[in-house]
């Protein structure tokens, strides 16, 4: 790759965009940059590492985009939701449980702790 030039196969680079992009609450080019990052791992026949999944995860929550970051953990961490206390320790739920909560969803955020 050329110097310079975004590789979404770079972990750090794609870490570094979702969250510029959550911290100037532009949420479609963390969106993006998470789409490509999935399916540049797709092609290369693996899966978008923990730390893409968790960075997008805290990113839709600081978005309010709460239900997103919600669909995403299950798709990418449900071993974690069989197990209650492993899954309160990852901070990518308990981003979630934020962003609801922000919300005034105070329901779902009940649910989840069941």
């Amino acid at each position: 790759r050329a110097a310079g030039a975004y590789d979404p196969t770079d972990e750090a680079q794609v870490c570094a965009l979702i969250q510029a992009s959550a911290n100037a609450e532009c949420f479609v080019d963390a969106d993006a940059a998470f789409s490509q990052a999935c399916r540049a791992a797709e092609s290369d026949g693996r899966s978008v590492s923990d730390k893409v999944v968790q960075f997008y995860i805290m990113a839709c929550a600081r978005s309010g985009e709460a239900t997103r970051a919600l669909e995403v953990f299950e798709e990418h961490f449900s071993d974690a939701l069989s197990d209650r206390k492993r899954m309160r320790s990852r901070p990518a739920f308990v981003a979630v449980m934020n962003s609801f909560g922000r919300r005034g969803q105070v329901e779902e955020t009940e649910r989840l702790e069941q």
